[in-house]
């Protein structure tokens, strides 16, 4: 599936229903609230295309590992390392999909009509410090014979060592191994025809003072970030993560509304701060 079309929010939409082709939404993720619609009658010639025994999947997989290292007075030490890793697989399986499209793109006239609408021109002029943008549902894809099939797994795993000197000669530690693991799994599936995606065009107004005759309005093809097989969506593991122990200007620097007391104390000849938080 091209990277352009968007899952629809959920899969219980039926063609002609809630998600329809011209349709001008305030926001790309929400297709159902339409600002302006056109009636079947007065929609552009449409394209439909049809695929058959679909099978797609989407597998994101996400994993963090990190170590924090502390030191409390010189006496001990603490090391604490770990990993989190969540993956799902999420898989489609679809007897027909159909495409359907606008047979050529909407015109930057035809956008630029659409936007009179009054409550589109509204949603255009909300912006703070420019025009916002609006967009129309120009693709759609229908699925028939649709299953659905997804599991979540999340695992934890995480390992400790602790260490301190009993004399300068001799010291003890201790060592700690943990691991969780969570799936679950989702499973369902329908006869009847369901809007599975959807493609958008995006409606821009270009700098002020241009009349509709410099061609003020802007309308193309919308690649969303979460867009359905995006390859620039993947999950990976993130960079190792080191971390001090905090001081008291540290602290005060991290949060100047903050409400921290230190209290100076003496550990034999050592010098030593406790920090008090306060309640707001």
């Amino acid at each position: 599936m091209a990277p352009t079309y968007v899952l629809a929010p959920n899969f219980t939409y039926h063609p002609d229903t809630s998600i329809c082709m011209g349709d001008i939404v305030e926001y790309p993720d929400d297709p159902t609230k339409p600002l302006s619609s056109v009636p079947e009658s007065g929609l552009k010639q449409i394209t439909r295309h049809f695929d058959y025994d679909n099978e797609l999947s989407n597998q994101n997989i996400l994993s963090l590992r990190g170590s924090i290292w502390a030191n409390f007075l010189e006496k001990a030490s603490a090391k604490i390392g770990g990993g989190t890793s969540d993956e799902v697989l999420t898989k489609y399986t679809i007897r027909r999909l159909e495409t359907i499209y606008f047979t050529k793109q909407p015109t930057d006239e035809e956008a630029a009509e659409r936007v009179k609408v009054k409550k589109v021109k509204a949603a255009v002029n909300a912006g703070l410090l420019k025009k916002k943008p609006v967009f129309m549902i120009t693709g759609l894809k229908v699925a028939r014979g649709f299953q659905l099939s997804r599991s979540v797994s999340s695992t934890t795993n995480a390992d400790a060592k602790l260490e301190a000197p009993v004399t300068s000669e001799m010291g003890m530690g201790a060592d700690a191994d943990y691991s969780r693991q969570k799936k679950a799994e989702q499973k369902h599936r329908t006869g009847q025809d369901i809007i599975f995606a959807y493609q958008l065009h995006i409606i821009t107004h270009k700098r002020k003072g241009l009349t509709l005759a410099q061609k003020d309005v802007d309308i193309a093809v919308y690649r969303a970030p979460g867009a359905f097989l995006n390859k620039d969506e993947r999950g990976g593991e993130e960079d190792l993560v080191d971390m001090e122990v905090a001081t008291e200007s540290a602290l005060r620097d991290f949060d100047k509304e903050l409400k921290v007391e230190a209290i100076s104390a003496k550990d034999g000849k050592e010098d030593c701060v406790c920090v008090v938080f306060g309640e707001d």
